[in-house]
């Protein structure tokens, strides 16, 4: 009774009071990570069903759920999100303390995300192609992407300097030219070329993770991709930014994750509607992904 008594107490004194939803498992890794200090950030970006918080570079976008966790995102009921986007501005105020409270000081009442009890989402895809038990669901993964490569809407022109960029993706040359190319190339929140270059790199990041042949040089050439990113001079945006260490660290969003996993169980039909919600992303983002995995089937083949 005493602490039901409490939990009232507490929720009657924020605007806003969340103590359910769903974690990726790379955002829950870093603030456990930082747990020890006060981390003081801000909103950096509202959008009409979600928002982006920033904490020292770090992105964690929060919404409803609608299209499954982002790869560095939190999600809360639809009903509560809606809540939050009426008393929330970019530029108000976050702080995260103990590694479980996120507060954020919006402009119009004060808002809490009791993380303890938000359920744990694991969104790595590293080894999940790997292996001689996955051979199938990778060749499904190869079919389905081959049916869908003519139908794709890219936000960039198939210009002799793309073409080029796509021959260097697919075979085994080095990779920084068609990295400088694409990074940050395009129009939009997340750059075309920067959702080509997070297709691909998931591809080789759930190829890795065993000693066969395929998953070494899948490695590798992670490797080589992480390298280049790491030294890139060219600006692009912060959100694409995010999207670009996620798939670095071998994290990817529900819908992509959920799509290998039911190719892994046989299920190609259930795979294809979540590669169909894949496409419908974005203006022309979910399209350019699933290209930029098809690039990473014909590098692996």
């Amino acid at each position: 009774m005493q602490r039901s008594l409490e939990s009232k107490n507490k929720k009657e004194a924020y605007a806003v009071f969340v103590e359910q939803g769903r974690i990726s498992s790379w955002i829950s890794t870093w603030i456990k990570e930082n747990r020890s200090k006060r981390h003081f950030g801000h909103i950096h970006s509202c959008f009409r069903t979600s928002l982006n918080l920033e904490f020292e570079g770090q992105l964690i976008h929060l919404d409803g759920g609608r299209h499954g966790l982002c790869c560095f995102g939190i999600c809360v009921e639809e009903a509560g999100m809606r809540e939050i986007l009426t008393v929330c501005r970019a530029g108000d105020l976050a702080v995260i303390s103990n590694g479980t409270l996120l507060r954020i000081y919006g402009s119009g009442g004060l808002i809490l995300l009791d993380l303890q009890g938000f359920d744990l989402v694991n969104l790595s895809i590293a080894g999940m192609l790997a292996g001689n038990s996955e051979r199938s669901a990778a060749g499904q993964l190869q079919n389905l992407l081959e049916a869908e490569e003519r139908s794709l809407t890219l936000g960039m022109e198939r210009t002799p300097e793309f073409i080029s960029c796509e021959g260097i993706l697919t075979r085994g040359e080095i990779i920084s030219s068609a990295v400088s190319y694409l990074y940050g190339r395009g129009q939009g929140l997340t750059p075309s070329g920067d959702d080509i270059l997070v297709g691909y790199w998931s591809i080789l990041q759930a190829f890795s993770g065993t000693q066969s042949p395929t998953a070494y040089r899948a490695a590798v050439r992670s490797r080589q991709l992480n390298e280049v990113m790491r030294l890139m001079s060219a600006e692009t945006t912060d959100i694409s930014k995010a999207y670009l260490s996620a798939a670095g660290a071998g994290y990817a969003n529900e819908i992509l994750l959920c799509m290998l996993r039911e190719l892994r169980r046989a299920q190609p039909n259930a795979a294809k509607e979540y590669l169909s919600q894949l496409k419908s992303l974005g203006h022309t983002s979910g399209c350019d992904t699933i290209y930029g995995m098809y690039l990473g089937m014909k590098y692996m083949d």
